[in-house]
């Protein structure tokens, strides 16, 4: 579930995300990036997966870039590098407990009312049944 989980910062001293993790990447300044059709230009954002950290750059095979407008342009793995001095912020992302509990407690509160809907509570109950004939 996509509620469960949240992108979190990369913070000194942890190790870099592994291949394959899933991240999001802010840049220091607009970029652009040529898709497999378009190019999208004024870029600040990158979502995808690591495929390759080095010295210099980190490759990232992107789902979704967004510009500084708010436009979102959707990627389909294509392989993006960034070099490292363009990297602003780095955020994984990882299982969030908070959201978790929280969408636990929406899904079980909207339960209860929709069950409580439907339990016939409603209306006066049936009248006894007849006595039996003698």
């Amino acid at each position: 579930m996509a509620g469960c989980f949240a992108y979190a910062p990369v913070s000194d001293g942890r190790p870099l995300p592994a291949r394959g993790a899933a991240v999001r990447v802010h840049l220091t300044q607009p970029e652009s990036f040529r898709l497999s059709t378009v190019t999208a230009d004024r870029i600040v954002e990158v979502q995808g997966e690591v495929v390759e950290w080095n010295l210099d750059r980190l490759s990232v095979s992107a789902w979704w870039l967004r510009s500084v407008v708010g436009t979102e342009h959707r990627a389909i793995g294509e392989t993006l590098v960034i070099p490292r001095g363009d990297l602003a912020r780095l955020e994984h992302k990882r299982f969030s407990i908070h959201r978790s509990v929280g969408l636990t407690g929406v899904l079980l509160i909207v339960t209860i009312l929709v069950n409580s809907a439907f339990e016939g509570g409603g209306g006066e109950p049936p009248p006894p049944p007849p006595p039996p004939p003698l």
